[in-house]
């Protein structure tokens, strides 16, 4: 049981809460998006092993993979590819697709946050 001092007064309805402070809030608002530095892709390559594919992005500033997702659009659907939960090398964004996600020349688009940066297709790397 809880002892009594720990107990905290509940309201009887919503109307029995303090109105929040928007004042107090500023600062956990996303930022205007003129404000945000817009990525610039630096390589973006496709990699393929059978029927799978890695999807391998460098941006600059680099982002985030909890903060990416990656849009692949064929124009009657979209798939949205989540990035591998850790960075590779240099910082770049890895995402594992199957090798028919790419066939007929789909768009690809980064979202990060509220921005959207149009990519361009993958270039074709070969495993080393």
């Amino acid at each position: 049981m809880t002892p009594p001092s720990l107990l905290l007064p509940t309201p009887a309805s919503l109307a029995d809460m303090p109105a929040p402070d928007p004042a107090a809030r500023v600062d956990s608002l996303p930022a205007p998006e003129s404000t945000l530095q817009r990525p610039s892709v630096e390589r973006f390559e496709s990699i393929a092993a059978g029927d799978a594919v890695l999807l391998r992005l460098i941006t600059r500033p680099v982002i985030a993979p909890e903060c990416a997702l990656l849009l692949v659009d064929h124009g009657d659907e979209i798939d949205v590819l989540d990035p591998l939960p850790s960075s590779m090398t240099g910082g770049a964004l890895g995402f594992a697709c199957e090798r028919r996600t790419l066939e007929a020349q789909p768009a690809f688009w980064l979202q990060s946050g509220r921005l959207s940066l149009a990519l361009p297709g993958p270039a074709p790397r070969a495993l080393e």
